[in-house]
């Protein structure tokens, strides 16, 4: 259990920063009995952890997708050498016919006139109304440290 213990710490890089920048966001909206911030200075604090936390993510990132490349280079004869599971390759497969049959089935051109028709006039609809919830205000704010009876 140690090992595996120790070999996980690796991970607190990303995930501290994370539990911090939420309990920062938390804080920020946190008020006394008389309506007054109690720490003021965590709305800028959670600003600036928040960057921090989103250019350490994605270096992070970049750093594990170098080191992939790296070893997919390197080891390519060890990487071919492995065998194919015939298992995963008889589900591949299958999943590809699948994907075609899907593409046969769901081709527009042979949906009928009619069809289209609902069809576009619903997505007319659903954009109109995604842009009425968008644009008249018609939901009260609401933040992670409200109440229900605020």
């Amino acid at each position: 259990l140690f090992p595996i213990l120790v070999a996980t710490i690796p991970a607190l890089i990303i995930i501290f920063p994370n539990v911090l920048t939420g309990a920062l966001l938390v804080m920020a909206d946190l008020k006394d009995d008389d309506n007054l911030l109690l720490y003021s200075w965590a709305s800028t604090v959670s600003a600036l952890c928040t960057a921090c936390t989103v250019i350490l993510c994605f270096c992070t990132a970049i750093t594990a997708l170098y080191y992939i490349e790296y070893i997919a280079s390197t080891r390519k004869d060890e990487i071919k050498a492995i065998s194919v599971d015939e298992e995963v390759a008889a589900l591949e497969k299958n999943e590809a016919h699948n994907a075609e049959v899907y593409l046969k089935v769901t081709s527009w051109d042979i949906v009928p006139i009619y069809l289209k028709g609902i069809l576009i006039l619903a997505m007319i609809f659903m954009s109109i109304s995604c842009y009425i919830l968008n644009v008249i205000p018609c939901f009260k704010i609401y933040a992670i440290t409200s109440t229900i009876e605020e």
